[in-house]
């Protein structure tokens, strides 16, 4: 991800906040990714459904875009593979955040469109 944030830096406009958008339904993940990139000086919408991702990025132009795969109405590769096709959208970094972790996975995330492929962090219950 860090390529990806060096291009979103240099490609953002001076005069303005970089802008993202976060398209994940797990709620606690969500809201956490929210805050931390406001806090940093981001402005930052979010969107947990593909339906709801649609509308912001019709009507928001995002910088860069954290976009989960496995989403409850459409796959976020669809969602991918659309985005460089919006007017407002079709300059953004697209940065996939997924549970999945195999080779294939990471290969249908490029193949989609995607700039980047991110595994999400996760936690193991013994």
């Amino acid at each position: 991800m860090q390529s990806a944030m060096v291009r979103l830096s240099m490609e953002s406009q001076a005069s303005r906040r970089s802008r993202l958008l976060v398209v994940e339904d797990e709620a606690d993940l969500r809201k956490s990714l929210e805050y931390a990139l406001k806090a940093s000086g981001y402005e930052v919408r979010v969107a947990d459904r593909g339906d709801s991702a649609f509308r912001v990025l019709g009507e928001f132009e995002p910088d860069l875009v954290l976009l989960d795969v496995m989403l409850p109405d459409i796959s976020g590769l669809d969602i991918c593979r659309q985005i460089h096709r919006m007017p407002l959208a079709k300059r953004a970094v697209v940065v996939i955040l997924s549970a999945r972790v195999e080779e294939s996975d990471r290969v249908a995330g490029f193949e989609a469109g995607a700039d980047d492929y991110m595994v999400k962090p996760s936690t193991s219950v013994s």
